[in-house]
């Protein structure tokens, strides 16, 4: 296993004396944190419910698909929660989140698709109420689940882009929220596939790269992300490719941002000028992780 060093805009929270921490929140903050224990108050109430839903039910898909939710749930509270504690100070958090620019936007947007999806997930419940058992209430109650489902991961965006949060990452066979390097060769294009996912819909299909010139300042490499998406909902995400020596240690990364369509696959094309090219020469392994936009 790899490890390798934080990626930059990397908050870790340090837990401190009370009085030590404690500091005047100005008005802004003071309305941030107020949003936010707002938000936080919405999230527990879906948290209740879905518990409430998951006692129902003895195994099935229908509570695998409420495990799902009750875990996405989960997360945004953790993050919502940590927020608060970053900006009112003075309480240990146990969590690291990756700090992005917020997207206003974005966040707009996204609030028009939970209202949306709010109406879908009515829907769905109130279909299933007609129904006292049989096959049409199981399908209709996995109807539900699903699109509960897709509004905590939307709910999860909006989190994102309107508090600058970026979403945990999770990798197989690795901590850090990038992909294991692959070894290459410098000049020749080599594939390699890659476990790392930032939500349950995304992962890292592939990711390869190949010279394309050099010269006495600098080589020019060309790189590729494809992210593959398996949700009926699209995210833009930043993918970011990085170069190693035989060390692990990082020589140069790039990052685009690209959009995943829904049941798709999201390709993120960059190039590098790496200088001078002797730092180019020293790459043995390259490596892809994503962050949510």
């Amino acid at each position: 296993m790899y490890h390798f060093r934080p990626l930059p805009l990397v908050l870790v929270l340090i837990s401190c004396g009370t009085q030590a921490c404690s500091q005047e929140l100005t008005p802004v903050q003071k309305q941030v944190v107020a949003d936010l224990k707002g938000d936080l108050e919405g999230i527990r109430r879906d948290i209740d419910d879905a518990q409430k839903q998951d006692q129902r039910y003895t195994g099935g898909l229908i509570k695998s698909r409420i495990a799902v939710r009750l875990e996405l749930l989960k997360t945004n509270a953790a993050l919502v929660e940590q927020r608060i504690h970053t900006i009112e100070g003075g309480t240990r958090t146990t969590v690291v989140v990756n700090v992005v620019k917020t997207d206003p936007s974005r966040a707009a947007e996204l609030a028009k698709e939970i209202e949306t999806q709010k109406e879908k997930v009515s829907a769905a419940r109130a279909q299933a109420d007609r129904y006292a058992g049989g096959l049409a209430l199981a399908l209709s109650e996995t109807t539900f689940a699903t699109a509960g489902n897709t509004l905590a991961m939307l709910e999860q965006q909006y989190l994102a882009a309107k508090y600058g949060l970026s979403i945990p990452a999770s990798t197989e066979g690795s901590g850090d929220g990038k992909a294991t390097p692959k070894g290459i060769s410098p000049s020749v294009s080599s594939p390699a596939t890659s476990g790392a996912a930032t939500t349950n819909c995304l992962k890292i299909q592939t990711f390869d790269s190949s010279v394309l010139s050099t010269n006495n300042v600098y080589t020019e490499l060309a790189w590729k992300v494809d992210v593959a998406n398996s949700c009926d909902m699209s995210f833009r995400v930043r993918a970011t490719f990085t170069i190693f020596d035989k060390d692990d240690f990082e020589l140069d990364s790039g990052s685009e941002d690209v959009n995943v369509p829904a049941n798709g696959v999201g390709n993120a094309r960059g190039k590098m000028l790496v200088s001078p090219p002797e730092k180019a020469r020293r790459m043995t392994k390259q490596g892809a992780s994503l962050s949510m936009r």
